[in-house]
């Protein structure tokens, strides 16, 4: 299904190979690929060099992309082509892409959206710096509270895959993961350490009308694509980012993959560079192959930076408790300051 056209991403409906009214139609693989194939093949007859750049609804990154799986195709398949003509007619790509990280004020107001599930999700993103992908793996037992940890629980991502590796989740995205599944649990769903952390709705009322939601006994894990959809939805209702003006593709930041970008941004304020890299899963090369950080070096280094990826502090009891006890000291110290200040005055009337 990963091969099916979607509206986000460019498709052979943009070449106008199939038409609108078919966007429903089943592509396998095989018949993808052999259709991207004829595609290339009329580019290379018809002056590649001219014909490229006038296909301007698709960027060069994805061209480029288009271009990748065929050629896998005709590699795999020991079928032999010219690819050296068909790369030098292909525009250059950007190396960076030209948008930003969400402000705060602005995750703040995804998370009013009405869908329970939305701060769970917000949160565990903009605290871990998770992929979208991720949510496919993750189950209850792979969210570890940390001993001495203040509230910070340990996310283990792609369990049992190659990619494996663990970040940390701020107290209040634990707070929120964990409310979220005693309300399941309120309503009869098992929950044990196999549970998806996300799940689909379920009905929360015997009214006619939620009768197309599913029951809370029986869960269904949501796909990347539907928490990517869940946070469009979110975004477009609460109208953060409005719509796009004329002439304009995309807009200023990413839908899901902003809040990955809004952690890195906001924890290399606090923490090492390459503390970091790590926790958000990317290869740091050579250097990783004597960096080894214990998971205790990256807690105490992820702990300068919870406060920065925390995204409603009304809303997290603990920091405000951790506010207060650090004002109730520094109050303190101006008390002692001032007895101190006293004293000395008081000597020196006295001389």
């Amino acid at each position: 299904q990963s091969y099916l056209p979607t509206k986000r991403k460019p498709s052979l409906l943009h070449f106008g190979i199939l038409e609108r009214e078919k966007r429903g139609l089943f592509l396998s693989p095989i018949l993808l690929l052999l259709s991207l194939s004829l595609l290339l093949l009329l580019f290379l007859h018809q002056d590649i060099y001219l014909f490229i750049p006038s296909v301007n609804r698709l960027s060069a990154t994805s061209l480029s992309n288009y271009v990748i799986a065929v050629r896998l195709f005709y590699e795999m398949n020991n079928i032999p082509f010219n690819w050296k003509r068909i790369s030098r007619g292909i525009p250059k790509a950007r190396s960076i892409a030209n948008d930003r990280a969400p402000t705060i004020e602005e995750i703040q107001k995804i998370v009013e959206y009405s869908d329970r599930r939305i701060k769970s999700i917000v949160y565990v993103m903009c605290s871990s710096g998770i992929r979208v992908g991720a949510w496919e793996w993750l189950k209850w037992k792979h969210v570890i509270p940390m001993p001495n940890g203040d509230g910070i629980a340990k996310l283990i991502v792609y369990a049992g895959e190659s990619e494996e590796y663990f970040s940390f989740i701020s107290p209040e995205a634990y707070n929120e993961l964990k409310a979220y599944m005693d309300f399941r649990a309120s309503y009869g769903e098992k929950i044990t350490g196999e549970s998806w952390l996300m799940r689909d709705l379920f009905r929360t009322s015997s009214v006619t009308r939620n009768q197309r939601f599913g029951l809370a006994k029986y869960p269904r894990k949501i796909t990347e694509e539907g928490i990517t959809k869940l946070l469009s939805r979110a975004i477009d209702e609460e109208n953060i980012r409005g719509p796009l003006k004329e002439g304009q593709r995309r807009y200023e930041w990413k839908t899901s993959h902003g809040l990955r970008k809004f952690f890195c941004t906001r924890a290399e304020q606090v923490m090492k560079p390459l503390n970091v890299q790590i926790l958000m899963g990317h290869n740091i090369g050579l250097i990783g192959s004597y960096l080894k950080p214990t998971e205790q070096d990256l807690l105490e280094d992820y702990k300068k930076a919870v406060n920065l990826l925390t995204i409603n502090y009304d809303n997290n009891s603990e920091l405000q408790e951790q506010v207060t006890e650090l004002t109730q000291k520094s109050q303190e110290q101006t008390y002692v300051i001032q007895g101190r200040l006293a004293e000395k005055d008081k000597e020196l009337q006295e001389l």
